[in-house]
């Protein structure tokens, strides 16, 4: 019995080593500010347990969104004035 018990053990730890090397980030604690590594997922919530002051903390991930660019067909000349010319307040008027 003690065998089986160990084997699922390591089991069970080998699955929660694979998920933080799958995808993980440090945060700061929201209580103690201290940096924490944890694994993300998006299929549950994302809580972890502060390793310094031991308080529950929630994770919010927000995806954000952006137009895929090919810089050189964006590319355009660009004329640089290399005068150094001073512009007085006379000119507003």
């Amino acid at each position: 019995m003690g065998l089986l018990l160990r084997l699922r053990e390591t089991h069970e730890e080998t699955e929660r080593i694979k998920q933080y090397t799958a995808v993980g980030t440090d945060v700061g604690c929201a209580y103690c500010g201290e940096s924490n590594y944890i694994p993300v997922r998006m299929d549950i919530e994302n809580n972890f347990k502060c390793v310094v002051c031991e308080k529950e903390n929630s994770v919010y991930v927000d995806i954000t969104v952006a137009r895929t660019t090919d810089i050189k067909s964006t590319r355009k000349s660009v004329k640089v004035n290399t005068n150094e010319e001073s512009v007085s307040d006379d000119s507003r008027e």
